[in-house]
């Protein structure tokens, strides 16, 4: 039994690396990260295969070398493509967001709007001249929620 959970959970992780490497010429990554600290960045067009082990989840690059990684580490697939509408650019490699306390911490964007979602797509908060300060986040109910900075968004919870 517990093999076929594993199984099938591997499965279900694996379909979206399978749609992500045939999408990678767009500029799509996976990050890997654990404790709000980014562990590493692999373009998936560098990528041979990704394959889950006993020990750790690995990464084999076209290139030769394999990158190992526990799994107590959060996976991210990064789609950094553009969508077409306006002139919408693709998202900076070294755009980093954590959390501490109640405050959002967002490294390497441009400065400019900064939004908050919840889930269900409401608009939970606002910074409209954001310049690279920490955004509160203490007057929002404990949660999941989408936050915006630019073209990119990331997902935290409270």
């Amino acid at each position: 039994m517990r093999l076929l959970k594993r199984l099938t959970v591997i499965s279900l992780l694996m379909l979206p690396c399978c749609y992500a490497s045939a999408q990678s010429a767009n500029g799509e990554s996976i990050v890997i990260s654990e404790n709000a600290t980014e562990l590493g960045k692999v373009d998936l067009s560098e990528v041979n295969r990704i394959s889950f082990t006993e020990e750790a989840l690995s990464v084999d690059k076209k290139d030769g070398t394999n990158e190992r990684y526990s799994y107590k580490a959060t996976v991210s697939f990064i789609d950094n493509s553009t969508d077409g509408i306006g002139k919408a650019e693709a998202v900076a490699n070294n755009v980093r967001v954590y959390a501490r306390e109640n405050l959002i911490y967002i490294e390497g964007a441009e400065q400019g709007r900064v939004e908050v979602f919840a889930l269900n797509g409401t608009q939970c908060l606002a910074v409209a001249q954001w310049s690279g300060q920490p955004v509160d986040v203490s007057a929002l109910p404990k949660g999941i929620y989408v936050l915006k900075v630019g073209n990119a968004s990331f997902k935290f919870k409270k």
